[in-house]
């Protein structure tokens, strides 16, 4: 089959990628004051990894792996949504960039990097050139520069260093393959594979893959690259063999089990124990200073948010979308004696402890049972 180029669809048209930032519960006037907060978003739209499927061999116009234009799109559409509640309506964050108002960590991943770059722009150079067509992503480099948003540090967490925060994958990878294999061995995985293993071979066959897929983990890699032929703008031609109605549920079911492998209590425990180690010391630090930094920015990828997800009492039942979000909101009370939490995903407010806004002790309780020793 000859290799066509293709573009991902562009923002407009995959509507749900990104909601309103804010529920209106979430845009209420408070008498508390916003004193910090901690956003963990996930890449915007990247390609597909090609890895051995021989069978659907394309070529899009980014490189294996890479934010795509529509992607950078998506996190700069996040990142004007930032402004309009972090610097316009609660005034955590000044007018003017302050570059150590912000603290940006991602993964070396290009995609993690360009993402946070973008979410910068929106935040602080909304120019309007930004938003017509193609030269937006042209211009991306120098635009940022003329904001200042250059000045703004992005720590990036290289591959075999202590990754607190993203992806145990790239601190360990053997550990990290150990851990899921674990959880594969579980009667409740071994029950799906045994339930999906004649799928399991026929989409091995159509994907041209040279090993069997063995488990609906293994099918993840089939699924994302599936969605990206589905999605893409005209939509990719399938092999003959396989309908677009069978491709969506390749996409489902792989994205669906991912959900739930990385959604376990174990894997939860893992993967996000380090990361909500560092949330609650940050917010129980912002409650005993006036810190310089206002606002901590993560990118990472799914696998950073669905643990989280769990971690707070909220589990995904699939894949987060592309350029997902959380937010971790501290306020503090008009007489500066209690502190509390909101906590948002894609723009709904999540009760914790059953609550909208928990005290810090209340929040930091609700997840204590994913901190490891």
């Amino acid at each position: 089959m000859n290799a066509t180029r293709h573009r991902f669809r562009r923002i407009c048209a995959t509507s749900s990628l990104l909601l309103v930032l804010f529920s209106p519960a979430g845009l209420l006037a408070r008498e508390d004051e916003l004193i910090r907060t901690v956003c963990l978003v996930r890449h915007g739209e990247r390609t597909p990894w090609s890895s051995g499927y021989t069978k659907l061999r394309y070529q899009w116009t980014e490189s294996p792996g890479q934010l795509t234009r529509a992607g950078a799109r998506q996190t700069f559409l996040l990142g004007k949504q930032y402004a309009d509640r972090y610097i316009k309506q609660l005034r955590l964050l000044p007018q003017e960039c302050a570059p150590n108002s912000i603290h940006v960590v991602c993964t070396e991943m290009s995609r993690t990097i360009l993402s946070a770059r973008s979410i910068l722009a929106g935040m602080y150079a909304p120019d309007a050139s930004l938003e017509a067509g193609d030269g937006w992503w042209s211009t991306l480099e120098s635009r940022t520069g003329v904001a200042g948003i250059q000045k703004v540090p992005i720590t990036t967490i290289t591959r075999g260093q202590k990754n607190h925060l993203l992806s145990k994958e790239q601190e360990d990878a053997g550990l990290f393959q150990s851990n899921v294999n674990r959880v594969l061995k579980t009667p409740e995985f071994a029950a799906l594979n045994k339930e999906h293993q004649t799928d399991l071979d026929r989409w091995g066959k159509i994907a041209g893959v040279t090993s069997p897929i063995a488990n609906v983990w293994e099918l993840v890699g089939f699924s994302d690259y599936l969605y990206g032929m589905v999605h893409a703008t005209p939509p990719l031609p399938l092999p003959d063999s396989l309908s677009v109605s069978e491709a969506n549920r390749i996409i489902d079911t792989g994205f669906t089990n991912q959900a739930r492998l990385f959604s376990t209590p174990f894997m939860t425990r893992y993967l996000a124990s380090d990361f909500v180690k560092q949330l609650c010391g940050d917010l129980e630090a912002a409650t005993r200073t006036n810190q310089e930094c206002k606002l901590t920015l993560y990118v990472g990828h799914d696998i950073s948010i669905l643990p989280v997800m769990a971690a707070v009492g909220s589990p995904l039942s699939t894949n987060p979308p592309y350029a997902a979000h959380m937010e971790f909101e501290l306020y503090r009370s008009e007489r500066g004696k209690v502190f509390t939490v909101r906590t948002f995903y894609q723009g709904a407010s999540l009760p914790i402890a059953n609550k909208d806004n928990p005290t810090l002790s209340e929040f930091t309780n609700a997840v204590a049972w994913v901190m490891r020793p």
